[in-house]
């Protein structure tokens, strides 16, 4: 089967393999494992990769036998602003979305675009912002009437929401690190509500032999 991965973490695995926690549309937030391939690039955190995988059946975790990379990180890997920002998004989605459950197709592709919002590490923190309240949004949170509408500066935080990003102005920008935090810490108690996961049941992994 195919599948689209989006990296959260990579690390070696044993000798001739690689281990990414990744997240998928089918599988949602899981484990992939791959052997290396000579002169082929490992995709690394961020990047988007298209994927042959083994039909999963009783464990969770997924086995990659042959990917192309779609798109590459590189530039936020070297911006540490941007690193930092897209990293935040990150550990919210990995804490939010309980492991081994599906994603809604519009979630998916919205989480997939999310990664090429960060482009100026000067709006990194509007660019978080903006997407966790349409994050709440996707999920169907009574986030404008429950979180906003109890804001102290509510005005301006649905103006910034509602601005293009080319035309805030740092001052705005300054006070978003609180304002998100608040967002993140409204949000994380619904996690997980209404997923199931495909998976049938839990096993240790192991790497298949060429004799198997």
């Amino acid at each position: 089967m195919e599948l689209t991965l989006i990296i959260f973490s990579r690390e070696a695995y044993r000798e001739r393999a690689v281990k990414w926690e990744v997240l998928t549309q089918a599988y949602g937030s899981t484990m992939a494992f791959s052997r290396r391939h000579q002169h082929t690039a490992i995709p690394d955190i961020f990047d988007h990769i298209h994927a042959d995988i083994q039909e999963p059946t009783n464990a969770h975790y997924l086995l990659v036998e042959n990917y192309d990379i779609e798109r590459r990180f590189s530039y936020i890997r070297q911006h540490y602003e941007l690193f930092l920002s897209l990293s935040q998004w990150f550990q919210f989605l990995k804490k939010y979305l309980p492991p081994g459950c599906a994603l809604e197709a519009d979630l998916f592709t919205f989480i997939q675009q999310s990664t090429t919002y960060f482009q100026e590490a000067t709006q990194a923190p509007a660019v978080l912002l903006k997407l966790l309240y349409r994050f709440a949004q996707l999920e169907g949170l009574p986030v404008r009437q429950d979180w906003l509408a109890t804001q102290k500066d509510s005005g301006e935080i649905q103006a910034i929401l509602h601005q293009p990003l080319a035309s805030l102005k740092p001052g705005q920008v300054m006070r978003l690190e609180s304002i998100t935090s608040q967002l993140h810490q409204w949000i994380l108690p619904y996690s997980g509500h209404a997923r199931t996961s495909p998976f049938q049941s839990h096993e240790e992994f192991s790497i298949p032999t060429r004799s198997q």
